[in-house]
């Protein structure tokens, strides 16, 4: 099963934000839970999903800033974001995340439960 959240707007800051951690809350029963983040537009370039300065859309990445990588992290851990890198999602406006849930059919009930999810970003 997937999720993708909302579109959070960091607002019109100067240099934009730097998303640096996301964490969950639940249980994993036999599970796996995995993300992805896209970030979109710099400050004063339009609005998602067309951004001006050749951004348009969601572009949904993991670590290695591909769509085949993901976040991975078990409840109640912080998953650190990279402000740097392959991945960068650093001084966008908006921000979004893709969560995957797996299960390897063990427990009963199977799979992932998620009850919160949240993100923290800075200047």
């Amino acid at each position: 099963a997937t999720l993708t959240s909302l579109i959070y707007n960091t607002q019109q800051l100067p240099l934009g934000a730097a998303l640096n951690t996301i964490v969950w809350q639940g249980v994993l029963n036999g599970g796996i839970v995995q993300f992805q983040i896209a970030t979109a537009c710099k400050p004063g370039q339009g609005t998602v999903p067309n951004c001006t300065g050749g951004v348009l859309g969601w572009n949904f990445v993991g670590p290695g800033g591909t769509s085949i990588d993901y976040y991975q992290g078990g409840p109640d851990t912080s998953i650190v974001i990279p402000r740097t890198g392959t991945g960068e999602h650093n001084n966008k406006q908006y921000i979004r995340y893709k969560v995957f849930l797996a299960t390897d059919g063990s427990a009963n009930p199977p799979g992932p439960i998620i009850r919160d999810i949240a993100t923290n970003w800075s200047l």
